[in-house]
């Protein structure tokens, strides 16, 4: 994978697809019995720099199956760099079935 930066690094606009996809503060895992765990996560705000010629070889089949390779086949949609941040992650809880209703963690 690579890219090259181009500009200045910047926050994300409020309902960008940058946004949307570095200020996540939730996560989901599966767990060794197949039951999902959710956590809460905690970081500021990542800038982002916008990116030209995005490139990505390698064996994607391999690494993620073709369903997902076929998709990664194409020229991506956008591309980005994020900056980063130090995370904090809280206690996770196990969900109990698919519509299972988020609760509020004490923090």
């Amino acid at each position: 994978m690579s890219l090259r930066t181009e500009g200045h690094p910047f926050l994300p606009k409020e309902d960008s697809e940058e946004q949307f996809i570095t200020e996540h503060y939730w996560g989901y895992a599966v767990q060794r019995d197949g039951r999902t765990a959710e956590y809460r996560v905690d970081h500021a705000p990542w800038r982002v720099w916008k990116a030209g010629k995005p490139k990505l070889e390698g064996d994607m089949t391999q690494l993620y199956g073709e369903e997902l390779a076929v998709l990664l086949r194409d020229k991506p949609s956008s591309a980005f760099l994020a900056e980063g941040s130090g995370v904090k992650v809280f206690r996770s809880r196990k969900l109990d079935g698919a519509g299972a209703e988020r609760r509020s963690y004490g923090v």
